[in-house]
């Protein structure tokens, strides 16, 4: 009996993705990119921009940055090539301490925020400055 020309079997698993299924996939990366980005941004803006001229009587930021087997960088920015911040130290005037140490625990999770009074000169308030975490603002 003569033997019957069997083709080489298909793949069992194939791929195949459409072109706008492939844009959507694309997108939806870009977004994702650009939200990390924007995360990156505004963690270098709050180092950066810590103290503007004239304004360094009413606040200053302290950031320690981490060392090897310390607190790292969340991981979506960690890939991105962000480093980890071990402590920050936020000084500012009283009445506006709890924002700023809430602004920069949300943009560093890894790090240990410390909110500081700062006694501003001329204020009337005269003495030793008071070292307070955040848990003693907020809950």
């Amino acid at each position: 009996m003569p033997r019957i020309y069997k083709p080489r079997p298909g793949r069992w698993f194939r791929l195949s993705f459409s072109l706008n299924a492939t844009f959507v996939v694309l997108v939806l990366f870009g977004v994702w990119l650009g939200v990390q980005a924007k995360w990156i941004h505004e963690r270098r803006r709050a180092i950066t921009l810590i103290d503007r001229p004239g304004e360094l009587a009413k606040r200053a930021i302290w950031i320690f940055p981490a060392a090897s087997g310390e607190p790292s960088a969340p991981w979506p920015i960690r890939i991105l090539g962000e480093r980890g911040i071990a402590k920050i130290v936020v000084a500012s005037p009283e009445a506006e301490l709890p924002g700023r140490v809430i602004e920069i625990r949300r943009q560093f999770p890894e790090a240990e925020v410390f909110g500081m009074k700062l006694l501003v000169a001329g204020s009337g308030e005269f003495g030793t400055m008071r070292d307070e975490t955040l848990d003693d603002f907020v809950e």
